[in-house]
């Protein structure tokens, strides 16, 4: 007999962001860019796992730049992941917003 379904479920979740060196604000741009494909592409997550049991609380913590926000969007459903599962069984109620939880003097 299984315990109760999981909340959330992660399973090896990657993201990657593509970088271009250049804005794109016009056609000329566009088209330069298509041909040289002056680009880059950064890992900001790899290989994520974790199951989150239905009411359990849980607290995503690292130094800036380690992937919260990231995981966090993820999970809201605002970015698409590159690889890997997240599933989540319910409803999301996202709650992020820009500087939530930062603490200038830690920075």
């Amino acid at each position: 007999m299984s315990g109760p379904e999981p909340a959330i479920v992660v399973r090896d979740l990657r993201k990657t962001f593509l970088l271009r060196n250049a804005a794109i604000g016009s056609l000329k741009t566009l088209l330069v860019w298509w041909k040289r494909r002056d680009e880059r592409r950064l890992e900001v997550l790899r290989g994520v796992s974790f199951e989150v049991a239905k009411g359990e609380c849980v607290a995503i913590v690292g130094r800036n730049g380690a992937g919260k926000s990231t995981l966090l969007s993820l999970l809201a459903r605002i970015y698409k992941p590159s690889g890997g599962v997240a599933q989540i069984n319910g409803r999301v109620a996202p709650l992020l917003e820009l500087g939530a939880g930062f603490h200038p003097d830690l920075s």
